[in-house]
């Protein structure tokens, strides 16, 4: 596994006791979670920056700053049902002349999106939970939050800094899954709707939308500190159906610490790879292990890939990546391990040729020995003696071994 984050360490460190996995090592990459804002909101409001301008009032103020600021997200169905006079079957568009709507969602999985490209834009709306009029004292604003099971300290980190806020998904604690939350900040950018929005880096998102005015800007919160990130709640904590199990305690609430996200590596990997003779051992084991990619040339990739928008699930990745690899080349070459590139030829030694050339080599062996022998046995005759009977045992050792060998 490539990546993966410190909200695992139990189970890492777990596998890890275990044997099931080496020791960690990092990736080369720095991860992060955040509270966001886009950037137009930032512009609108600049104290809802930082965790001191969302507090900065009275309870009741700051209630309604965050209720009015941070509406709730509307699913498509519920915008064809509720908001559009004709249950969309015509085209919606907004007071400023945007389309919102361009037809009704065609099956149940369109119906709870909240941004289609070219068919539903988003709308956000105020609910109950907005009416600092009917409650003065209960009423927030919405965060967009992640699923519980993902590192989300969100909810002790409302809770206990004092931000009225709260999710309103259908997971528990009112998460919304990956695509839900991509989703959701699509349609804060096209409606241009304030957006609080718990997020990781790096990620593509974040990406897509820098140099934009929905560009990602970090709302400050409490450094986080040793102690702080001990006393995080769990797994179990925030996926639980108590709520006073999701809000922990505030030792805990401050800001999501940075950390270098890890490489997992199965530990069988390398005894099933140092076992296999050296000639044909594969070289996946050590370049795993060397190979390390910054967050900056992460970035770029991502940058690549989200520009072509061909087939931006499938081919566009892959162009990314090879077109990164092949402009850095140069620097990979360090984690391609001792002795690699090799290449293997697989001779046939069956071939009729060989068995000729072996027949030819033995009669020459013969006759070099019969050569020799007649040398020995005339060697006190003129013709050898002069001809230096040494230089001719010599020769003769010479061919043999020449015929031997071949």
């Amino acid at each position: 596994m490539p990546e993966a984050w410190n909200g695992q360490k139990e189970k890492i460190a777990y596998a890890e006791q275990e044997g099931v996995i080496e020791p960690t090592t990092g990736s080369g990459g720095v991860a992060k979670y955040s509270w966001y804002i886009p950037r137009f909101t930032a512009i609108r409001d600049p104290k809802l920056t930082s965790y001191f301008g969302m507090t900065a009032g009275s309870e009741i103020e700051n209630r309604r700053l965050m209720a009015d600021t941070f509406l709730r997200p509307k699913t498509w169905q519920y915008f064809c049902d509720e908001v559009s006079l004709d249950n969309c079957t015509t085209p919606y568009y907004d007071d400023q002349g945007r389309l919102i709507a361009e037809r009704p969602p065609s099956d149940e999985s369109e119906g709870v999106q909240y941004f289609l490209a070219d068919f539903y834009h988003g709308h956000f709306a105020a609910t109950e939970d907005n009416d600092c009029n009917a409650n003065p004292f209960a009423c927030n604003g919405h965060i967009s939050n992640v699923q519980c099971d993902w590192s989300t300290f969100a909810i002790p980190q409302a809770h206990y800094l004092g931000i009225p806020v709260k999710g309103s998904g259908t997971g528990i604690a009112g998460g919304y899954p990956y695509a839900r939350m991509v989703e959701i900040y699509n349609a804060a950018n096209y409606t241009k709707s304030n957006v609080l929005f718990y997020w990781f880096t790096p990620d593509t998102t974040v990406q897509e939308f820098i140099g934009t005015d929905a560009e990602f800007q970090r709302v400050l919160l409490p450094p986080s500190t040793t102690k702080c990130t001990e006393s995080r709640v769990t797994e179990e904590q925030r996926c639980s159906e108590n709520p006073a199990d999701r809000i922990g305690i505030e030792q805990g609430s401050c800001d999501a610490e940075a950390h270098s996200y890890q490489k997992l590596i199965v530990s069988s990997m390398y005894s099933n790879t140092y076992e296999v003779e050296e000639s044909m051992r594969s070289p996946a084991y050590d370049a795993i292990k060397s190979i390390k990619i910054s967050d900056l040339e992460l970035e770029e990739i991502f940058l690549r890939w989200y520009e072509r928008n061909t087939d931006r699930w499938n081919y566009d990745a892959r162009e990314a990546v090879c077109m990164w690899v092949g402009e850095h080349i140069d620097s990979l070459q360090s984690v391609v391990p001792r002795s690699h590139p090799r290449s293997f030829r697989v001779e046939e030694y069956r071939h009729p040729a060989l068995y000729g050339a072996i027949i030819v080599a033995a009669i020459c062996i013969v006759l070099v020995g019969v050569v020799s022998v007649a040398t020995f046995h005339y060697r006190k005759t003129k013709v050898i003696r002069y001809a230096q009977p040494i230089f001719l045992y010599f020769g003769s050792k010479y061919f043999m071994m020449y015929f031997c060998f071949s």
